[in-house]
């Protein structure tokens, strides 16, 4: 029994659907079972579960072989995920995949990152056998310039002229599937990335070619960024946090190509004129 753990997240919902068509038997939990009714798949039962109440947690653990762990960031990240290596010890789970991300550091500007290091850490040291999983920033992301793309063709981020190695959430999805099935010899952890490393000024190029319109990057503060997520709704820590990630991007610290996911899938990634034309409907 695998246990995804985050199964409705953009990662783990694909993940699902890979072990599924896999065969293998998967226990699929969330915190809202009624998100998750596309999830109903040969081989997957979907249980309720919040690593926030430890005393939902005792169905979703029983009797799991392997785990798949991703959680939002949030103030209870740590305390949450310590929670889920806890239960995959008792468990006599063999292994457990953490989803972290490129750039994670204990001194990282992003709070989340440093939770995400403290979560490591403790990971480390528990003795439990894990594989941590570090992608780069998801193609996916793009999906929420749709609107202004769509409306203004432009879309605005604090991306300044950085290079990142944009990656294709289902082919994390399907890294994980390789991992967690034991068709490869797992390493201790992966850099998971697209195959190019590319500006967001090469982003709007390769969408206006895709869509046959002038799209346009134009870049902004991580204030105006910032301000703008809360006057959407996003809450202000989180608004605050994520310029501090974009950053990463920005500052060209994520300008790096990793082989990992091929090597894992046999596959080579995504690249994103490929993820555009798969996703050209919501652009236009």
């Amino acid at each position: 029994m695998i246990l995804v753990i985050g199964a409705t997240g953009n990662v783990g919902r694909e993940l699902v659907r890979e072990l599924s068509a896999a065969g293998q038997t998967v226990r699929a939990m969330t915190r809202d079972p009624s998100r998750a009714e596309s999830l109903r798949l040969p081989g997957v039962e979907l249980a309720q579960g919040d690593l926030a109440r430890p005393s939902s947690l005792k169905t979703a653990f029983k009797g799991v072989e392997r785990v798949f762990l991703a959680s939002p960031g949030g103030p209870g990240q740590v305390d949450e995920q310590n929670e889920a290596f806890k239960r995959a010890k008792k468990a006599g789970a063999g292994l457990l995949v953490k989803l972290s991300a490129m750039g994670v550091s204990a001194d990282s500007p992003s709070q989340i990152f440093r939770w995400h290091a403290q979560n490591e850490l403790k990971l480390a040291k528990s003795g439990l056998p894990h594989v941590i999983l570090r992608p780069n920033f998801f193609m996916q992301n793009t999906l929420g310039y749709a609107a202004t793309i769509r409306e203004q063709g432009a879309f605005y981020a604090p991306l300044g002229q950085g290079r990142a190695s944009q990656v294709d959430v289902r082919d994390i999805a399907a890294a994980a599937r390789a991992i967690l099935t034991g068709q490869v010899h797992a390493e201790n952890e992966y850099v998971l990335t697209g195959p190019e490393s590319i500006t967001a000024s090469r982003l709007a190029e390769v969408l206006s070619e895709e869509l046959g319109r002038e799209v346009r990057y134009i870049p902004v503060t991580a204030e105006a960024a910032a301000a703008s997520m809360i006057r959407s709704g996003t809450p202000e820590w989180l608004a605050r946090d994520l310029p501090k990630i974009m950053a990463y991007w920005a500052e060209s610290h994520n300008d790096h190509v990793s082989g990992d996911i091929e090597q894992l899938t046999g596959k080579p990634p995504r690249d994103f004129r490929q993820f555009v034309r798969e996703n050209r409907a919501t652009f236009e």
